[in-house]
């Protein structure tokens, strides 16, 4: 009985999976080229945001300033 009242309280729809910078910088590359901009300008922020030690914030500030040019 107790499994089925543990099942009735589960979510409807298990959470997103986690994303890394690197794949967040890629998308951004991929909006920048296609012409994108503030598209790709929100996501390499969003890698400067919410990765503060991850390696992959040298390309988001590079990929800002191409944006910006």
């Amino acid at each position: 009985m107790g499994a089925g009242l543990l099942g009735a309280c589960a979510p409807a729809r298990s959470p997103a999976p986690e994303i890394s910078a690197a794949e967040i910088v890629t998308q951004a590359d991929e909006h920048r080229n296609a012409g994108r901009l503030k598209d790709a300008a929100r996501l390499y922020s969003w890698v400067l945001e919410s990765f503060p030690r991850a390696s992959e914030r040298a390309d988001a500030q590079f990929g800002i300033a191409r944006v910006e040019m």
